[in-house]
């Protein structure tokens, strides 16, 4: 399955899930009704009571009021949807609203702990090999436990979270295994849908929460009534009771949705997982010492089980039975992974602080042997997701290679991607690190290499309004822009992304206009200059809060045409060096886009503003995955046209690909060549 396909898979699963949140909400309603209705029969039943008795007749229960229902209705809505507003809004910010919830702490990009440093690395080279910006990675340091997650609404925003447990006890091809388990939710779209999965949850959490809110005012409340209105309290003491059970029962089915949907994912996980490390035993590796680990991968922070389904491995208990397990049985996931694996876990030691034995449990059991020859006929059902297709005789066409490569990493694993990064100059990699040295990257990146006149006056301006240090620091790089290699440039934007994210938002602005003002020195854009802003204001703008997350819009080619057309006239017209030739390469691409469309006509280059070609990307990133797989595939048609893929159109096109948030990896994976 393409990353395409498992887009519109989690999309799908979304509505779904949507449509399971409706049946909840609608229950609780009806819950809350009676309830309601109960109670008020418990308010007429003592404030009437004497005068029903002298009329010698029982107080009467309806069960049906029309007006009554509807002002439930009303409330109950209003209650569930404010607080899945609520918690969606907070997590607003993305992954770090989830990363700081549970108590983490921002690895630095600079580290020089050798724990923290291998995880960067790690991180590093699984985005490098995918084509995505380095996330930001917090680490648990309180947490013992091994464990691990990805959190964000897309790449823009994501994060990558590890426990204390994971960094020291594992070792690196292991965290390789469980890096790239929590890449693959990324690209399959699980994060999105454990974010909103979370807002859902705690919508209908929401309504126990209000009946505890009244028994906690009550109770502050009793002491200034002394006992006066006896019969009032027993009636918001049984509402304020009955409140929270038909909240927990909508939040016990959400449960078992969240508990339903997890589960399959994480099958999907371990396999891509194993597919983008080659490596199957690093993952398998981790998850046996898991088991042998007296902590498990326990999360002791309070608030664990609210964000349970978004773990490597089940957070919320401790090597014990979980009512609604969010993950698989660890020793099924470790023999999907390894078929010899004899149900033996090792004794792993704890780096926990001494706590008395009573809180730990130990680790897991050995398995018995029932257990494993019922896990034996289980793998027989689950090893589909692991089977790696065969590789055909037949080389397939560049623009299939490319679309197939799009949030897949396999072609580009970590050990090709950590040959990339040995290949960058020294000095620039190194200033990706820090956040003075990696805006002067970004500035010496826009120094115009060619006209020497262009270039004094850009670093004119940058002495008068950069930071000091910045422009030495520019000043410094500037031998090694002279010779950099074209296809380092967005790799080298994706690594300094974290150390960029750091700065205040005053800080940004200011960031942002010096781009705006190097670009605009010579009062023309070149397509690399272009193609480089619109990458880095990708990965920040969102982060900053100059932009909003692009909402899928578009289900349809149609509406979306003239902006292919802005499009594919940009790329041929930058890929060709002649207007021929960029006839014919955006004529090739719009057939292959939309055959049966006539009227297509090449964009003269003069009428192709970048503010409008920009404009065009944003249109076409609110289109719905189906229809930016066509999109890339026509601009992998048009750069190819001649038979050859050079290194400045491919990298042009993972530019485009990166502001449709659709990665993909640097041109090695992509089976061609420059």
């Amino acid at each position: 399955m393409n990353f395409f396909a498992r887009q519109e898979k989690a999309r799908k699963r979304t509505f779904l899930l949507l449509f399971f949140y409706a049946l909840a909400v609608i229950g609780t309603i009806l819950s809350v009704y009676g309830v309601a209705r109960f109670s008020w029969y418990l308010v007429r039943l003592y404030s009437q009571s004497r005068t029903y008795a002298e009329m010698q007749v029982p107080v009467p229960f309806d069960l049906w009021d029309p007006r009554f229902f509807l002002v439930v209705t009303g409330v109950v809505c209003v209650v569930v949807l404010f607080g899945t507003w609520f918690k969606i809004a907070e997590l607003s910010s993305g992954g770090v609203a989830v990363a700081k919830m549970l108590g983490g702490e921002q690895i630095l990009p600079n580290t020089t702990d050798p724990d923290e440093r291998k995880v960067l690395n790690v991180v590093e080279e699984m985005s490098i090999a995918s084509g995505v910006p380095v996330p930001a990675v917090f680490l648990l340091k309180k947490e013992y436990g091994i464990n691990a997650f990805a959190a964000g609404f897309s790449t823009q925003d994501m994060v990558i979270g590890v426990t204390s447990g994971a960094v020291k006890l594992l070792t690196r091809d292991e965290l390789q295994g469980v890096i790239a388990h929590e890449f693959s939710h990324i690209f399959n779209g699980d994060m999105r849908l454990n974010m909103n999965l979370m807002g859902f949850l705690h919508g209908l959490l929401l309504i126990a929460l209000t009946g505890r809110v009244l028994l906690e005012g009550l109770g502050r409340g009793r002491v200034r009534s002394s006992g006066k209105g006896g019969a009032a309290i027993l009636v918001i003491v049984v509402f304020g009771l009955m409140l929270i059970v038909v909240g927990y029962i909508g939040v016990f089915f959400c449960n078992l949705i969240k508990s339903a949907v997890s589960r399959q994912r994480e099958f999907l996980a371990d396999a891509s997982s194993a597919q983008y490390t080659r490596n199957p035993s690093g993952l398998a590796g981790a998850l046996k010492k898991i088991a042998g680990l007296p902590d498990g991968s326990f999360i002791g922070q309070t608030r664990a089980q609210e964000v349970s389904h978004f773990f490597f491995a089940d957070g919320a208990t401790l090597m014990g039975e979980a009512l609604f397990p969010t993950h698989p049985p660890i020793g099924l996931r470790i023999k999907l992974l390894d078929p010899s694996f004899d149900g033996k876990y090792p004794a792993i030691r704890s780096i926990a602080p001494k706590v008395p034995e009573t809180k730990r449990p130990g680790a897991a059991r050995p398995l018995t042997d029932r257990k494993i020859d019922e896990w034996e006929r289980k793998v027989a059902l689950f090893q589909t997701p692991l089977a790696v297709a065969a590789v055909s005789g037949v080389p397939a066409p560049v623009a299939d290679n490319v679309v197939a490569s799009v949030g897949n990493p396999a072609g580009a694993n970590p050990g090709k991607a950590r040959c990339l990064l040995e290949e960058m100059p020294k000095h620039l990699r190194e200033a990706a690190l820090t956040l003075d040295d990696a805006m002067a990257l970004v500035y010496g990146l826009l120094i115009d290499r060619m006209n020497s006149s262009t270039r004094t006056r850009q670093l004119e301006y940058l002495s008068r309004e950069a930071d000091p240090a910045v422009h030495r620091k520019v000043l410094r790089l500037l031998p090694d822009f002279s010779s950099l290699k074209i296809e380092f440039c967005l790799p080298l934007i994706d690594l300094a992304t974290p150390a960029l994210k750091t700065q205040t938002r005053a800080s940004y602005e200011k960031f942002r206009a010096n781009i705006e003002a190097l670009i605009h020195t010579d009062q023309t854009v070149t397509v690399f200059e272009f193609a480089l802003e619109r990458v880095v204001l990708h990965h920040l703008d969102f982060f900053f809060r100059k932009t909003k997350r692009p909402v899928p819009i578009h289900a349809s080619l149609a509406p979306l045409l003239p902006q292919c057309a802005v499009l594919l006239s940009y790329l041929a017209g930058a890929g060709s060096v002649s207007k021929t030739l960029a006839q014919n390469a955006f004529m090739k691409a719009a057939r292959s886009l939309a055959p049966g469309a006539a009227g297509w006509t090449m964009i003269p280059a003069g009428q192709l503003s970048h503010g409008r070609t920009a404009k065009a990307l944003e249109d076409m990133a609110a289109a719905f995955p189906k229809i930016k797989e066509q999109f890339l595939r026509a601009c992998v048609v048009c750069v190819e046209h001649d038979g050859r893929l050079d290194i400045r159109e491919m990298e042009l096109l993972r530019a485009f690909a990166s502001v449709l948030d659709c990665p993909i990896p640097p041109l090695a994976s992509a089976g061609t060549h420059a």
